[in-house]
């Protein structure tokens, strides 16, 4: 069956083959009884580049679920790969960020969560996450470690909107932490 299923696909012209692999990609999500992992690979192959790396997100925290850090990792830089819309960088980019910091590999895991708490829409379900683990991971490196990209990233989360007292805390709490020049940043924002 298998066989027979590849045969008649190598027949196919490749934008034939990306048209299959779209509709496969649609039916079986209505369907709803297949893996995130199968999806996102018709997704990928038919085209839709933000459906496949939405899917990924969820391979990616089912691999981080049951600590299988390095494929979540790998899962997250694909995701990357496929360039989706900022939000679902934002995702990836936390749930990165979080296998990085069980790997050890603090400056990484520092600079994919600030990435993801500024590319994450609040609303998202991650963002909490990002936070948490941003705060743990200021917390775990030493200075000398901290990648040069975070006092510009705490700078650009510095500069957005402050909608609440809630985020204003969040960047208060994160500056103290990173230490430097984002105190000084913070300072001349709120005067």
């Amino acid at each position: 069956h298998a066989l027979v299923r590849d045969a008649a696909h190598s027949l196919l012209a490749p934008e034939d083959q990306k048209t299959v692999h779209a509709r496969v990609y649609r039916a079986e999500k209505r369907l709803g009884n297949v893996s995130s992992s199968a999806l996102a690979v018709h997704a990928e192959k038919g085209g839709l580049f933000e459906e496949a790396a939405t899917e990924l997100v969820l391979v990616a925290e089912s691999m981080l679920a049951v600590s299988d850090l390095l494929g979540a990792t790998d899962v997250v830089q694909r995701i990357q790969g496929l360039v989706p819309s900022v939000p679902v960088r934002g995702e990836a980019y936390v749930i990165g960020a979080i296998a990085k910091f069980f790997l050890g590999d603090l400056p990484t895991a520092l600079s994919w969560s600030l990435e993801g708490l500024i590319l994450s829409t609040r609303r998202s379900r991650l963002w909490v996450r990002a936070v948490g683990y941003l705060a743990a991971i200021i917390g775990h490196v030493r200075p000398a470690q901290r990648p040069p990209a975070l006092e510009d990233a705490l700078a650009a989360l510095l500069e957005r909107p402050i909608l609440s007292e809630e985020l204003l805390a969040l960047s208060e709490a994160l500056a103290l932490g990173a230490g430097g020049g984002a105190i000084e940043k913070l300072r001349v924002r709120k005067s």
